[in-house]
């Protein structure tokens, strides 16, 4: 229970709440926590050694309010923090995996001391009420505003709303856009020095708390664009926009910068600087041109916005020069060894500043990438990374970059999406504009089937990079399989009008179609003109090909493979598996077993890895072959090997549930073929069936009663749609 008026102090051990004046003590030392922190360790204390399940924890900490469970993930992560509490080995707070938190220690209460006062006896916490409401309404109210920053549950902040221009009030100034920084030369050292001031600034900028800067990506569309200010601010949604120049003159540089309201075009602030080119002089710049740049703003900063807005990157200006130049090649991929020449330049920047936080960061989020984005077998990078972020740990364990990196850590590395979703709320909690850890969290509560909190997070990342296309087609993405078809349709509209020939655009406007059972539609999308379709995309249109059953399209599309790729072993594969599983489908299963005995041939070379795991991105699954074979044994161990694994990865469903059923559709157990249907319908909503309805592989189950239930649960849900 919370204590009565009488008992203000809540113990466990070394740890102490004193409920009058909210503070927390440690073995004798103050531990800070946010008044929501606060109000969930009292919760958690008020019933000790009890499970008690997130949502009674935030009914109790917000009041009734409705949030997501990442808004009580954040105050869980706080917490830990706080008391040096670890979720593996818990002393204090036990995690129970997909139903609560449990305060494991014996809790006593007694009365708050006066001075002089007599010691009252201990009594045993007893459960009752956190903390009646009356005294959490201020609290509540800040909460709010601060959710909207360090959580996936958008809420409606007055420092978000519009201000009446004609109201005579001052206009709220809350987001920025910096334009990439002219050079007046066209030298290209010129331009790479300028893009990395604007780099650190914008870098500083994002840690500024309750205040959006656009990020990067988006804000390097602009260069050598002629439009006006209004025009870039309408486009960005900000309320002001920040131009200058960067010139170089032997070892000086001079930076001018213009902020400019975006309201009525007024220039609100303008100032020139000069120093010397040595790292300390510049990153001096920096730290003067952010707090500046704030104080134009009118932001009233924290003492840590000052400390991190002051604090230099690095000792070493060619240091951050190799950091940046890993951070493009890795960002732009357009090289093809990219991922190990952004590893080099990482390495580089390291080698000249061993204490270069972010520069360890950004070497183990790139070896992660190795390991994900490849077979799923090199799990050396994996230890690679994990080597790389415990240096990065020891020299500061509260870099945002490292954080993040962290989190790709345990999604990419481990799937273990609960300890991604905390090392993404602490580095949330440290800087609310980095677009690139609400992206991240977004992929990871898709991951744990938390599709509105995946929305929300890719919403707000759009918001802070409005002009990445990427993450219009995640979002669209995410809406295809849930039966959001108006909501993906606006959102293939969108990435359109940026960019009609993206890769990302066409294959994601292409799957939406197949998950619609529109094979028409799926394959005019997927042969629409793309930029840069790299070797891959000719399989996905011919896999469309076969999706739509026309022969002359299919042997079109075969014939339309890059000569090389068709040769080597990646290509060779997926050709023969497209030709097994065409003859399949139409029944000339003769003409299908060379192309069995292909693929046989190839899996058995050790250093081949396609179709040999379950991958969380792979194209061929396990269970693929031995359904072409038709050989219930082999499925079923394949499946049953699957079970075994307990995946918890529900979007991962999406590329493995299907192929299941389509397999035992293949070897007739019809029944084991519906509950992995019925699974998939259950966990993406009844639109899933337009997924199946049309599709050759699962024509033999349509006048089952299981799938025209499924039928009918869906044309319900249409009706009910309205």
């Amino acid at each position: 229970m919370v204590a009565s008026k009488a008992d203000t102090l809540l113990e466990s051990g070394e740890l102490t709440l004193d409920l009058r004046d909210e503070s927390v003590l440690l073995g004798g030392n103050k531990a800070a926590l946010s008044p929501t922190a606060f109000r969930l360790l009292v919760a958690l204390m008020s019933e000790p050694e009890t499970l008690q399940s997130k949502e009674a924890l935030i009914l109790k900490v917000w009041d009734g309010r409705a949030v997501s469970d990442a808004a009580l993930t954040t105050a869980i992560r706080e917490v830990r923090l706080a008391l040096s509490d670890q979720p593996r080995q818990p002393r204090y707070i036990e995690t129970v995996h997909g139903r609560g938190y449990r305060f494991l220690q014996p809790v006593s209460s007694a009365p708050r001391q006066e001075a002089g006062g007599p010691a009252e006896p201990r009594q045993s916490a007893a459960p009752s009420a956190p903390v009646p409401a009356s005294r959490l309404k201020w609290i509540t109210a800040l909460a709010a505003v601060l959710l909207l920053a360090v959580t996936g549950s958008f809420m409606v902040s007055a420092d978000f709303l519009p201000v009446d221009r004609k109201s005579g009030e001052a206009q709220a100034l809350r987001s920025i856009a910096v334009l990439p920084f002219h050079t007046g030369t066209t030298l290209e050292e010129d331009e790479l020095f300028a893009d990395m001031v604007h780099d650190d600034l914008l870098t500083r900028l994002a840690a500024l708390d309750g205040f959006k800067t656009i990020s990067r990506t988006s804000m390097l569309s602009y260069r050598g664009a002629a439009k006006t200010t209004p025009e870039v601010a309408a486009e960005l949604g900000v309320d002001a926009v920040l131009e200058g120049t960067v010139r170089r003159g032997g070892d000086r540089v001079r930076i001018n910068l213009t902020l400019v309201s975006a309201h009525d075009d007024r220039p609100l602030w303008a100032e020139s600087y000069e120093r010397s080119l040595e790292a300390g002089d510049l990153f001096d710049i920096q730290a003067q041109m952010g707090a500046e740049i704030a104080d134009a703003l009118t932001l009233a900063l924290s003492t840590e916005e000052k400390a991190e807005l002051a604090e230099a990157p690095t000792v070493s200006f060619d240091a951050y020069a190799a950091y940046f130049r890993g951070k493009r090649i890795f960002e732009e991929a357009l090289v093809e060894n990219w991922q190990e020449d952004a590893i080099a330049a990482f390495e580089e920047a390291i080698a000249l500043d061993p204490s270069f936080v972010s520069a360890w960061a950004a070497k183990a989020h790139v070896e992660l990438s190795r390991y994900w984005y490849g077979d799923g077998t090199g799990r050396a990078w994996v230890e690679r990374a994990r080597q790389s972020l415990e240096q990065a740990d020891a020299i500061d364990p509260r870099n945002i970059d490292t954080l993040i990196s962290w989190g790709y850590y345990h999604y990419w590395g481990f799937r273990d999406y609960e300890t991604a979703e905390e090392k993404l709320a602490e580095a949330l909690s440290l800087g609310a504009n980095r677009a690139e850890a609400w992206e991240l969290r977004a992929y990871v509560a898709r991951r744990r089937g938390d599709f509105r909190t995946a929305i929300n997070a890719l919403k707000r990342a759009h918001e802070l990079n409005p002009l990445d296309i990427e993450l219009l087609t995640e979002r669209l993405e995410t809406y295809a399989p849930l039966g959001y078809p108006e909501e993906a349709k606006a959102m293939i509209q969108a990435a359109s009008n940026l960019n009609p020939t993206s890769l990302d655009l066409i294959n994601n406007e292409a799957r939406f179609w197949w998950y619609q059972g529109d094979y028409e539609a799926a394959w005019a999308s997927v042969n629409k003109p793309v930029t840069n379709p790299g070797k891959f995309h000719a399989v996905r249109i011919s896999q469309y090909a076969l999706l739509l059953g026309e022969e002359e399209s299919f042997q079109q599309s075969l014939a339309g493979w890059d000569e090389a790729f068709a040769a080597e072993a990646e290509g060779r594969f997926h050709r023969h598996f497209l030709l097994a599983e065409w003859f399949v489908n139409r029944g000339e299963e003769k003409e299908a077993q060379p192309h069995l005995a292909a693929l046989d041939a190839l899996i058995a070379d050790p250093q081949f890895g396609d179709g040999k795991v379950w991958a969380p991105n792979g194209s061929v699954t396990p269970v693929d072959l031995p359904g072409l074979r038709r050989d219930a044994v082999a499925v079923r161990q394949k499946v049953a090997e699957y079970e075994a694994l307990n995946i918890t990865d529900t979007w991962q469903a999406a590329r493995h549930w299907p192929p299941i059923a389509k397999a035992f559709v293949r070897v007739g157990d019809h029944g084991r073929a519906l509950d992995y249907l019925e699974k998939y319908t259950e966990l993406y909503g009844p639109a899933g069936y337009l997924r199946f309805v049309n599709h050759t592989a699962f024509q033999p189950l349509l006048e089952e009663p299981r799938f025209k239930a499924l039928e009918g649960t869906y044309r319900r849900s249409v009706t009910s749609r309205g």
